[in-house]
C-alpha cells in the first residue's frame, strides 16, 4: 500500500491523463500483487481472515476503480476529515435535551460547517445573516442568506 501512495505523491499536480498513465504503469502492478497474494492464501485462510481476504477480493472493482479514472483520488481521507465533526456533533446532538433543541443545534452546526467549506468566518457570517434578519424584520428570502452569498468574512488562502 505504502508504494501506492508513493506514485501519488508523484502523480500530485499531473492532469487525470497523465495520473492514468502513471497509475496504469506503476500501480496497476502493485495492486496485482496484492491480488495474487489474497488469492494465494485464501483457500488455507480461517476464520476472520478468510472473511476479511473474501470482502477485499469481493470489492476488487470498487477499490481499483481509481487506477482506471485520473481524475479520483486514490482515497477519500480528505472527506473523511470533512464529516468527523458532523459525525461527532450528530452524537452529541442525541443530547440536546429535545428534539427541537437537536433540530436548531444540527441547523447551526450545518451553517457553520458550510461557511468553513465556502473559506467564510463562520461568526462573521452569523453576524451578517442575523443582521439582515434584523434589518428585513425577518421578511426575507433565507435563500440570499446562504453563506457563499456572504459578502463579509472570506478567508484569504
Amino acid at each position: 500500500m505504502y508504494k501506492m501512495y508513493l506514485v501519488e505523491e508523484a502523480a500530485s499536480g499531473l492532469s487525470a491523463d497523465s495520473r492514468l498513465i502513471l497509475r496504469r504503469e506503476k500501480t496497476r502492478p502493485i495492486l496485482q500483487a496484492i491480488w495474487d497474494e489474497l488469492i494465494k492464501h485464501e483457500p488455507s485462510a480461517q476464520g476472520l481472515l478468510r472473511s476479511a481476504i473474501n470482502y477485499v477480493l469481493k470489492a476488487r472493482d470498487a477499490l481499483t476503480y481509481f487506477v482506471e479514472d485520473g481524475r479520483l483520488e486514490i482515497d477519500n481521507n480528505p472527506v473523511e476529515r470533512c464529516i468527523r465533526g458532523i459525525a461527532i456533533t450528530k452524537k452529541n446532538s442525541l443530547f440536546a435535551g429535545t428534539h427541537k433543541m437537536a433540530e436548531v443545534w444540527a441547523t447551526y452546526f450545518t451553517l457553520i460547517e458550510t461557511c468553513k467549506l465556502n473559506r467564510i468566518d463562520p461568526r462573521r457570517y452569523l453576524l451578517w445573516a442575523t443582521g439582515e434578519i434584523e434589518r428585513t424584520r425577518g421578511d426575507i428570502d433565507y435563500a440570499l442568506l446562504t453563506p457563499w452569498l456572504c459578502p463579509v468574512g472570506k478567508i484569504e488562502t
